[in-house]
């Protein structure tokens, strides 16, 4: 009950039963375990940048969305540093840990505003993770990278190279005709990508994507 978050816009649970929040105007991470008892796993609330760090040293801008996949890897859309963070093995990380991958950035501590731009991310706002094989752990990763209007897929997610460039690190552009394609025309809002299998239920093996302005 003494755990605040402020205008909390993600959550993703792991195969522990452990959810994880992006406390969005805290720039925080946390963590809930089962028993309910709560963690701030990255960021210090009330501090924004891009900073990377373990812990409280972590920083973040508006981060929007989490995943988390079997393996216990999370994956963070930290929107107004226009990137995607991996951490992994987060989900044994008792005091947090720094990050390990950034997709849309150069490196760990880069924030450059790309205002849209179809070589760099525009404010991911929503993750989800599939898995892609039956007898290892590969993942494949998507991100609802909303102002630019598209939704991005990344195959084997946790094994991509810090600072090579957005156009060799995707797999697949949805909504444009590459990576390098962009358009105006209409916004995907897609702040609604989940993760669903039958009846609703979380799986690694199906990816469900809504249009909100086109309700669709």
């Amino acid at each position: 009950a003494d755990a605040r978050f402020d205008d909390p816009a993600g959550v993703a649970v792991d195969s522990a039963g452990s959810i994880y929040v992006a406390d969005d105007a805290n720039n925080t991470i946390r963590k809930i375990t089962p028993a309910g008892v709560v963690s701030t796993l990255a960021g210090l609330a009330g501090s924004s940048g891009s900073a990377d760090g373990t812990g409280a040293n972590a920083r973040f801008s508006l981060p929007r969305g989490v995943a988390v996949d079997s393996a216990g890897d999370l994956y963070v859309a930290d929107s107004s540093n226009h990137r995607v963070l991996l951490f992994k093995n987060a989900a044994s990380s008792l005091n947090g840990a720094a990050a390990n991958i950034v997709l849309g950035q150069a490196d760990m501590n880069s924030n450059a505003e790309p205002w849209p731009s179809a070589g760099s991310m525009a404010s991911p706002f929503s993750l989800a993770v599939e898995k892609t094989s039956v007898v290892s752990n590969i993942f494949r990763l998507w991100v609802a990278d909303s102002r630019n209007n598209r939704v991005l897929r990344f195959d084997n997610a946790a094994a991509k190279a810090n600072g090579r460039s957005l156009q060799a690190e995707i797999h697949d552009v949805l909504r444009r005709a590459n990576v390098r394609t962009l358009s105006n025309t209409r916004r995907l809002s897609a702040k609604w990508l989940k993760r669903l299998g039958p009846a609703g239920h979380h799986s690694d093996s199906t990816a469900l994507i809504r249009e909100d302005r086109d309700r669709r």
